[in-house]
């Protein structure tokens, strides 16, 4: 028998969730709360069961981003264990697809219905957000794959949807991010005191953050080569600027910033 998930409905009288199942109501609390929702799917898992009983590939598109969303909530955390700002990012990615799909089968979700979330998509972000959100959507359904909660055919079937090209679809590009320039830099520079100039003067010469100027100290700088080395997350309150928090961190990698003649 193939399981018709009930839709997550308002009951405007009260301002309640509900679904309908065989003439009869279930409320899950307030519409639109995370807790309704979890409460919801709660609900479906117990009805598909009755209607189809267990196994693999049961789990509906909002089943998986709910599970996601718990997975990411805990993966996602700096060296310190503060959540990061990906998990936050999978939750704007998702929100569209459980909008559009979250009462369908896992094993029913298609390039098609993919397009669909991305051209909803196009409506609020840039073009390279929409691919970048695009991208966790695919990824939530590998980590689905992994679980078994989605067939691996849909997961090969969704890399089929390509990226959006610039210049070759509708969506918005984004204003492209300019470097100050120097002239301006020179010009702000007489109206500081002399450690911030100095700061900034460094900040030119090796391409360092405002944080990792700020933690700089002789003992975190290796003088023994031609190039100074200096690494900022061995700053005892180095936790507290994060400057360490490079896009290789969570590959293990060291961030060291080098410090040529001039900057020495």
């Amino acid at each position: 028998m193939t399981f018709r998930a009930p839709k997550y409905s308002l009951h405007s009288a009260s301002g309640r969730a509900y679904a309908k199942w065989k003439g009869s109501r279930t409320y899950f609390g307030k519409f639109g709360t995370p807790e309704s929702r979890e409460a919801y799917e709660k609900w479906l898992d117990k009805l598909r069961k009755l209607t189809e009983g267990t196994g693999r590939y049961r789990t509906t598109v909002g089943r998986l981003c709910v599970e996601f969303l718990k997975h990411a909530a805990i993966f996602y955390r700096d060296r310190d264990g503060k959540p990061t700002g990906e998990a936050a990012n999978f939750k704007y990615a998702l929100k569209p697809v459980v909008r559009m799909f979250g009462n369908l089968s896992c094993s029913e979700f298609s390039p098609l219905k993919l397009r669909a979330v991305r051209d909803d998509l196009m409506k609020r972000h840039v073009r390279t957000q929409v691919n970048n959100h695009v991208h966790r959507i695919r990824q939530v359904f590998r980590w689905g794959v992994e679980n078994e909660m989605v067939p691996g055919t849909v997961v090969a079937e969704l890399d089929c949807l390509k990226s959006l090209a610039k210049g070759r679809c509708a969506a918005r590009e984004s204003a492209p991010v300019q470097p100050v320039s120097e002239e301006h830099v020179n010009l702000a520079l007489v109206h500081m005191t002399t450690p911030v100039a100095t700061m900034v003067r460094i900040q030119l010469l090796t391409g360092a953050r405002p944080s990792e100027i700020r933690l700089m100290k002789p003992e975190l700088i290796d003088t023994t080569e031609e190039v100074w080395r200096y690494r900022p997350h061995q700053h005892k309150n180095a936790w507290r600027y994060r400057p360490h928090q490079h896009k290789n961190a969570w590959r293990g990698k060291d961030l060291v910033i080098m410090i040529g003649p001039r900057a020495q």
